[in-house]
C-alpha cells in the first residue's frame, strides 16, 4: 500500500508544482514591469485565483491554453528590457500578456511528463513527422543573416529573430501537446474571442469610442475617421478585421456543414458575429474577402457532396440578408467609409509600396535588416504624406504610455519582408505560408466530418488572409502570427489523429 501511495503522490503534487513554478516565473516579470495600476493588480489577482482553482481541479494546462489564445487579442506590448539593450524605441524587446500563459505552458510541460513517468501513466501519443517549426527555420536563418550583414543596427534587428523563435517554440509545444481534448479547448478559445470582440465592437461603433480604451468605451472619443470604426481589443480596425478574417471561416464551415445540429447553430452564430464585427471595422478588403471565403467554403462543401446545392444557396442568401439588416442603423456611416476616401487610401498605399520597392532594390538579397523599415524609409519616400504619417505613428508616446508597438511600415507584408529581409526572407516566408496552406488542404481532405470541415474553413481563411496581406502587414504582428501558428498546428494535429486511426 505504501508503494502505491508513493507512486500516486507526484500526480497529486502536479497542480501545486505548477502553481509554484508560475509564481517563480512571475518574480522577474514583476520586477521588469515595475509599478502597476490598482486595476491591473486586481485583475491579475483574480486571474491568479482562477488559475489556482483550475490547477487544483486538474485543468491547469487547458486553462493556460485557453487564456493564451484569448490573451493574444489583447494587443499590448510592454518594453521592459531597455536595461538590457538601451532605448531602441519600437524596435526593442517586449513581452505581451499572452507570453505569461505561454511561459506557464512551457513550464508545466516537463512537469507533466515527469509526473507521468513517475506514476506509470501513459504519456501523450507521440507525433510522427517533424513539427511545422522546421518550416519556420529558413525564415529565422534569413532574419539572422539580414540582421548581422544587411542591418546597420543589428541589435534592433535581432529582436525580430526573438519573435520568430517564440513562434517556433509555440509550434513545437503544440505539436507535442495537442490531443483531441486540448484541440477542442483551443477551438473553444477562438470562439470565445469572437464572442468577446463582437459586443465590444458594437459598443465602440455605437458610442463612437473606437479610439478609446476599454475603460472609456462608453465615452465618445475625439472626432476622427477611427471613432466610428470597431477596433475591439486589438487597438485598430486594421488589426481586428484581418485577425477575424483568419478565424471566422472555420466556424462558417462548421456552421454550414453541421446545419440543423446544436453545434452547427452555435458555429453559425459565431461566424455571423465575427462577420458582423468585420463589417463594423469598416475595413474594405476584409469585408470582401470574408464574403469570398464563405462562397469558397460553400463551393467546396457542395463539390464534396457535404451540402445540397439548394441549401447552400439558401443559407448564403439568408446570412447575407441578416448581416445587412444588422448594419442598417449604421449603413450611412459604413457606406461613407467604404467609398468616401477610397482614392486617398489607394494613393497612400501606393506611396508606401514605391518606397518599399526602392528599399528592396538597394539590398535585394538580404534587405536592410528586420525592424529597419521605419528607420530607412526617409531615404526612399518622396511622398510627404507618408513621412507625416510616419512621424505621427513612430513616436515613443504610444510605446511608453499605452504600451503599443508603434511603427509605420509598408501596408503590404510581402514588400515589408522583401525590403527588410530581402529575397531570401521573402522566399522563406512564402515557404512557411505555403506549407500552412498545404497542411490545411491535406487535413480537409483526409479528416472525418467535423475536423475536415474545420480544416476546410482554415484553408479558405488562410487563402483570404494571404490576399489581404497585399494591403496589410498585420500577419507580422503578434496576435495574427501566433494565431496562424495555432491554426497550422491544429491542422497538423487533425492529420496526425487521422493517420493514427486504424
Amino acid at each position: 500500500m505504501s508503494a502505491l501511495v508513493a507512486r500516486q503522490t507526484p500526480a497529486r503534487l502536479l497542480p501545486a508544482l505548477g502553481i509554484a513554478a508560475l509564481g517563480a516565473a512571475a518574480v522577474p516579470l514583476a520586477v521588469a514591469v515595475g509599478e502597476v495600476s490598482p486595476k491591473v493588480l486586481l485583475a491579475g489577482l483574480v486571474a491568479a485565483a482562477g488559475l489556482a482553482a483550475l490547477a487544483l481541479a486538474g485543468h491547469l494546462k487547458h486553462a493556460l491554453l485557453f487564456c493564451f489564445v484569448v490573451a493574444l487579442t489583447y494587443n499590448r506590448q510592454f518594453y521592459s528590457f531597455d536595461w538590457l539593450h538601451g532605448d531602441l524605441g519600437g524596435r526593442g524587446l517586449y513581452w505581451c500578456p499572452s507570453d505569461v500563459f505561454l511561459l506557464g505552458l512551457l513550464i508545466l510541460w516537463p512537469l507533466e511528463r515527469a509526473v507521468a513517468r513517475a506514476t506509470g501513466r501513459p504519456l501523450a501519443p507521440s507525433r510522427t513527422g517533424p513539427s511545422t517549426a522546421v518550416w519556420l527555420l529558413p525564415l529565422i536563418a534569413a532574419a539572422i543573416l539580414s540582421s548581422l550583414i544587411g542591418s546597420e543596427e543589428p541589435i534592433g534587428s535581432l529582436t525580430e529573430v526573438y519573435r520568430y523563435g517564440k513562434i517556433a517554440v509555440l509550434l513545437v509545444y503544440l505539436r507535442h501537446n495537442l490531443d483531441r481534448r486540448t484541440s477542442l479547448v483551443a477551438v473553444a478559445a477562438l470562439g470565445g474571442v469572437i464572442l468577446m470582440q463582437a459586443p465590444i465592437s458594437v459598443l465602440q461603433v455605437a458610442f463612437a469610442s473606437g479610439q478609446n480604451g476599454l475603460t472609456q468605451i462608453f465615452q465618445t472619443s475625439e472626432p476622427s475617421e477611427l471613432a466610428r470604426r470597431a477596433a475591439g481589443t486589438l487597438g485598430h480596425p486594421n488589426f481586428l478585421a484581418p485577425y477575424l478574417l483568419l478565424i471566422v471561416p472555420p466556424f462558417a464551415a462548421l456552421g454550414l456543414g453541421l446545419w440543423r445540429t446544436r453545434l452547427g447553430y452555435l458555429c453559425a452564430l459565431l461566424a455571423g458575429a465575427g462577420a458582423l464585427t468585420i463589417v463594423l471595422s469598416q475595413s474594405r478588403a476584409p469585408i470582401v474577402l470574408v464574403s469570398l471565403a464563405v462562397v469558397a467554403i460553400v463551393g467546396i462543401l457542395t463539390q464534396r457532396r457535404l451540402m445540397p446545392p439548394l441549401r447552400a444557396v439558401a443559407l448564403t442568401v439568408a446570412a447575407a440578408t441578416l448581416l445587412v439588416l444588422a448594419t442598417i442603423p449604421l449603413l450611412g456611416v459604413i457606406e461613407k467609409r467604404l467609398v468616401g476616401d477610397l482614392g486617398a487610401s489607394v494613393d497612400f498605399r501606393a506611396g508606401y509600396n514605391e518606397a518599399a520597392i526602392r528599399m528592396w532594390e538597394k539590398s535585394p538579397v538580404l534587405g536592410v535588416g528586420p525592424n529597419n523599415f521605419a528607420a530607412e524609409i526617409r531615404h526612399f519616400a518622396a511622398d510627404r504624406y507618408v513621412l507625416m504619417t510616419l512621424d505621427a505613428l513612430s513616436t515613443d508616446q504610444a510605446r511608453d504610455k499605452v504600451h503599443l508597438r508603434s511603427v509605420a511600415p509598408v501596408h503590404n507584408v510581402y514588400l515589408l519582408i522583401a525590403s527588410e529581409q530581402g529575397f531570401l526572407g521573402l522566399c522563406a516566408f512564402l515557404l512557411f505560408l505555403g506549407r500552412a496552406v498545404l497542411l490545411s488542404w491535406r487535413a480537409s481532405r483526409r479528416a472525418p466530418a467535423v475536423e475536415g470541415l474545420f480544416a476546410t474553413g482554415v484553408l479558405c481563411g488562410l487563402l483570404a488572409e494571404a490576399a489581404q496581406q497585399q494591403l496589410d502587414y498585420s500577419m507580422m504582428w503578434d496576435p495574427l502570427l501566433s494565431t496562424l501558428a495555432l491554426l497550422v498546428a491544429l491542422c497538423q494535429s487533425i492529420a496526425a489523429q487521422r493517420e493514427a486511426r486504424p
